[in-house]
């Protein structure tokens, strides 16, 4: 049960005090302009007739149209951080939204056959690991690796997942194909153990050329094991030796997944771009 708040309003463009995201969100009366917090989907709101207001979005929150809630395109839509949705109530708690600012660049439209939602983007610099939480699920998501350095020869890059209790090391079952220009090879690796994870490749050096880049699929569910799967290029320790080729894989349990992860066995992730987005349906 939500209860409507009444009093002066404040439609100047003031910014108002906060307000946790809900399934059914009470516009506050101390401003137009709120930040939203939190990742609770949204289903609609408690607002006056006639209010215009603008909210920016402080995480991954799900907007789903409905009768009451008017969205761009008829369509439900998944806000990155950053995101800001402006509505007017035509009605008392029945808004449409009238216009947008979204840090993709974007609209909220979804193309025919999907679309690729940005979450965000992260640059390394000497991080233990480069780390995503507050996700959604079911879900599915792409990590763009771009020139994944390590700070030391050899590790393994590695990718976890992980729920509110933190990233999970174990129990990952998987293999990879690699082809090499030395030749070919091929390597697969099952039922990873504690402090390991899924390894998507091994060996990558440090010196110039000597990256790790690629992309990864993350498709997470609470019902069932959360599976993935893609593939990359990268350099290796040997001068003049590249490696490319595909992986997948699973978490071998039934979690709530909130989280991802891109780390090494040792060492630091020492440069690199890292973009998470999540694609979505049309």
């Amino acid at each position: 049960m939500t209860t409507k708040v009444t009093g002066a309003l404040q439609e100047d463009g003031t910014k108002g005090a906060d307000i946790a995201s809900a399934s059914t969100l009470v516009v506050g009366t101390d401003g137009s302009y709120f930040d939203i917090t939190g990742t609770t989907g949204i289903t609609g709101f408690t607002v006056d007739a006639g209010r215009t207001f603008t909210l920016q979005f402080d995480g991954i929150v799900t907007l789903t149209n409905g009768a009451s809630l008017v969205l761009s395109g008829a369509a439900n839509f998944t806000t990155a951080a950053g995101d800001r949705l402006t509505f007017t109530a035509v009605a008392a708690d029945t808004v449409v939204q009238v216009g947008h600012s979204l840090v993709s660049g974007g609209s909220p439209v979804a193309t025919g056959g999907g679309n690729w939602e940005l979450v965000s983007t992260q640059t390394a610099s000497a991080d233990a690991s480069i780390d995503w939480t507050g996700l959604s699920n079911p879900a599915t998501y792409a990590i763009v690796v771009n020139a994944h350095t390590p700070s030391n020869d050899g590790p393994n890059i590695i990718c976890r997942i992980g729920d509110s209790g933190g990233f999970k090391s174990a129990t990952y079952a998987h293999g990879r194909s690699t082809n090499s220009t030395t030749g070919g090879t091929a390597g697969s690796y099952a039922s990873q153990a504690s402090g390991s994870g899924m390894i998507l490749a091994s060996g990558t050096g440090t010196d110039t050329g000597e990256n790790w880049s690629g992309i990864i699929f993350a498709s997470l569910s609470s019902a069932e094991y959360s599976y993935f799967y893609g593939n990359y290029c990268a350099g290796t320790t040997v001068a003049g030796t590249y490696h490319w080729g595909s992986f997948g894989g699973t978490y071998s349990g039934v979690i709530t997944p909130d989280r991802l992860q891109i780390t090494q066995s040792s060492g630091n992730v020492q440069t690199g771009q890292f973009t998470l987005y999540r694609i979505t349906t049309a």
